[in-house]
């Protein structure tokens, strides 16, 4: 008896090829923050010039990055050696381009205190001084 293996994406839609299913480019978190902070927000924004690297959010015209990073109790892609070291390149190559990056989990994405710290870097300030 032959069994049915549940489909995947394949490796080229994966980079993006013509089978690649289209991510919107905005999402609930881009349009509260374009919403409480009148800044255009963007999904998934590549910032590399050659490297295949994007940002889980991006405010462009202020050169902020916003990433998510899940898996912070468990141990996931980004706390274990080979995932870490690889956002640590991601990351310096960022800040040599001129990106400021944030970091927030899941559980902190969506806080008044996340949406102030982001408001404090566009606006250039010390977050724990301005909520003082």
């Amino acid at each position: 008896m032959r069994t049915i293996k549940p489909t995947t994406k394949t490796r080229k839609a994966k980079r993006g090829g013509k089978n690649a299913q289209k991510q919107p480019k905005y999402d609930a978190f881009c349009l509260l923050l374009r919403q409480h902070l009148g800044v255009e927000v963007v999904a998934e924004h590549r910032f590399h010039p050659t490297r295949m690297w994007r940002f889980d959010y991006a405010i462009p015209s202020h050169r902020i990055a916003i990433e998510i990073d899940g898996g912070v109790w468990i141990e996931g892609r980004h706390n274990r050696p080979k995932g870490y070291i690889a956002d640590l390149d991601k990351f310096n190559n960022a800040a040599a381009l001129g990106w400021r990056v944030l970091k927030f989990t899941p559980q902190q994405q969506f806080t008044m205190k996340a949406l102030r710290l982001i408001q404090a870097t566009i606006k250039g300030e010390d977050e724990n001084k301005s909520t003082k």
